[in-house]
């Protein structure tokens, strides 16, 4: 018989049912199922779906609110909130150094790409898109704001256009935007009026909504250019 002396065991930790909701909750995102800006299930639906009760469903939100990575909104639900987190970048990425010749680059195609999500977004948008973009611009009136809602903006717009490839080419730029050259972003900010920022996203907007794909299209590649122009006037001052 073996002695239970040299037998060494882990002991086995007690997970209460509100963190194996929050769980659940963080694999939405992990998966990609929810994105930044994007809404959660309702209550309603992820009650039944969990199999547990409202108020350990709420502890969970409550957990992830604490944690900065959920936001909610009376009357309209709970949303995930962008968190700049540079792990989520590829690698491939993080190795670059963005000093202001690559972040000119990315603007560049941005300028490239944003515009055509803009469009195909006016012709192809749904109710819960809008909503989604509208609750992002009416949180975009501070600077700190616009830093934390600006990726969640641009990000709903290049899901709204309804073309993954597409999509996925402007997370990758937003992320090296916005996950790893904060200086940059910071220098963009600072160079103009937030008031400014605040109205060509919110033009943008009604353009989508109104489904003029042109003038949407038009409004996001002015909005663009005047990054990038700051961008280059900076580097020839340098």
């Amino acid at each position: 018989m073996v002695d239970s002396k040299e037998i060494e065991l882990t002991p086995i930790k007690r997970i209460r049912l509100y963190e194996e909701v929050e769980s659940q909750l963080m694999s939405l995102v992990k998966n990609g199922r929810i994105q930044p800006g994007e809404k959660f299930p309702s209550e309603s639906e992820l009650v039944e779906q969990l199999n547990v009760s409202r108020a350990v469903l709420r502890e969970a939100f409550r957990i992830l609110e604490a944690k900065g990575l959920v936001y909610s909104i009376q009357g309209r639900g709970r949303y995930l909130r962008f968190v700049e987190e540079p792990k989520s970048v590829n690698s491939e990425y993080l190795a670059l150094e963005l000093e202001k010749t690559s972040i000119i680059e990315i603007y560049e195609v941005r300028l490239g790409l944003e515009p055509i999500a803009a469009k195909l977004a006016a012709q192809r948008w749904k109710t819960e898109d809008i909503e989604c973009m509208e609750i992002i611009v009416s949180k975009l009136e501070t600077e700190e704001q616009h830093k934390q809602f600006d990726y969640p903006f641009h990000l709903a717009i290049a899901k709204t256009s309804g073309n993954y490839v597409l999509r996925k080419l402007i997370v990758m730029q937003l992320n090296l935007v916005y996950g790893v050259s904060n200086e940059k972003v910071n220098f963009i900010l600072n160079s103009r009026k937030i008031e400014d920022y605040v109205n060509e996203h919110k033009k943008i907007l009604e353009a989508i909504k109104k489904r003029d794909g042109d003038i949407a299209s038009k409004l996001m590649e002015e909005h663009l250019s005047k990054s990038l122009y700051l961008l280059m006037k900076d580097r020839n001052d340098f």
